[in-house]
C-alpha cells in the first residue's frame, strides 16, 4: 500500500511527464495494432488473388 501511494504522488507531482508517457504507449499500441491489421488484410488479398489465378 505504502508503495501505491509512493506512485501516485509521483505521478501527480509529474502530471506532464506521466500523461505524455501514457499518450505516447497508446500511439505506439495503437500503430503497432493497425499496422498489424493492414498486414493481415493485405495477406488475405493476395491469397484470394492467388486462389482466383489458379485452375
Amino acid at each position: 500500500m505504502k508503495t501505491l501511494v509512493l506512485v501516485m504522488k509521483i505521478i501527480w507531482r509529474h502530471r506532464v511527464r506521466s500523461i505524455l508517457t501514457a499518450l505516447g504507449s497508446a500511439m505506439a499500441m495503437f500503430l503497432f495494432c493497425f499496422v498489424g491489421s493492414i498486414q493481415s488484410g493485405l495477406d488475405d488479398l493476395i491469397g484470394q488473388q492467388e486462389a482466383d489465378r489458379s485452375l
